[in-house]
């Protein structure tokens, strides 16, 4: 039997993973199956076939991770023959993780899915799922979270859930330690991470950046600049092709704006950044304030 996880919120598919080899655990005590980690990246996948063939001592069952199959700069024939073994016997589990696939990863994915009994693509959370997702999290930690603090979080950290794990169990910490978390101002980043999933955290971080003395046109040219750059970036993703150096977006960004767009459309983007043409005329004509503009885009 042939299990995937992959996709691009590898927090969740990382954890994911560990819950279902914790779920092995008592056999492993037992004695009656035996678990084995391959990393197509980092180790020699020729030794692969014999371990899934080999038997194991006292006849005990095989639960096999195989990770990064479809990402590593690896040849793939091996992964192809194991899964094409693996899939319907019931002397080995294989449970294959991966993140993000390029073209060529989805390209072996598509020779070989047809060998998976099931499979999970772990997409990036965003709305309603994705404060669900955090209240689930912080409660797991003893950690309240009001309304408020979740808006902050995914100001922060967009939907990357491991920045957002990582600023709960801060606060956790900071609970039991007795010494109040303290809160950093909203910046202009927490503008554009919120701008197009959350307008209302996104409009009260407007006001409060315009009111500490934020130039409003700079504001605006800056969501101009990141509405492009994220749909450049979503452009070349649903085309399934790495951003090139050639559009001068540095990797930070890139890997940054990947998690941003996952639950947008081109359509979407495209025809925000033609509203923001139109805002930039009125601005420029004197027709509207920059305030007024961003406050429209905002809806």
């Amino acid at each position: 039997m042939n299990y995937l996880l992959y996709g691009p919120d590898t927090y969740r598919s990382r954890k994911k993973l560990r819950e279902m080899i914790a779920g092995y655990a008592p056999r492993v005590q037992a004695g009656t199956v035996d678990v084995l980690r391959f990393d197509a990246a980092e180790d020699d996948m020729s030794e692969l076939p014999a371990v899934v063939r080999g038997g194991s001592l006292f006849g005990a069952k095989k639960l096999i991770v195989l990770e990064r199959p479809f990402t590593a700069a690896t040849p793939f024939d091996i992964t192809r023959r194991v899964l094409a073994e693996t899939h319907e016997t019931k002397d080995s589990f294989v449970i294959v993780w991966d993140a993000l696939l390029d073209v060529e990863g989805k390209k072996r994915l598509k020779e070989v899915e047809k060998y998976f009994n099931k499979r999970v693509e772990f997409t990036p959370l965003a709305g309603v799922r994705l404060h669900q997702w955090i209240k689930k999290e912080a409660a797991a930690r003893g950690v309240a979270l009001s309304a408020a603090d979740r808006a902050a979080l995914t100001a922060r950290d967009g939907g990357d859930t491991w920045g957002i794990v990582q600023d709960i169990e801060k606060k956790a910490l900071m609970a039991d330690s007795g010494v109040a978390a303290p809160s950093a101002p909203p910046s202009v980043f927490d503008l554009g991470d919120t701008f197009f999933y959350s307008p209302v955290a996104a409009r009260r971080i407007l006001l409060s950046l315009i009111r500490a003395g934020e130039d409003e046109k700079n504001i605006f040219w800056y969501l101009a600049g990141h509405t492009r750059t994220l749909l450049t970036v979503k452009s070349y993703l649903e085309r399934g092709i790495s951003v090139p150096a050639s559009a001068h977006i540095h990797p930070f960004v890139v890997k940054k704006a990947s998690r941003v767009v996952g639950m947008l459309s081109v359509g979407d983007m495209t025809r925000m950044l033609g509203r923001f043409f139109e805002e930039d005329w009125r601005i420029k004509t004197g027709v509207s304030s920059a305030q007024e503009s961003l406050l429209r885009l905002l809806g």
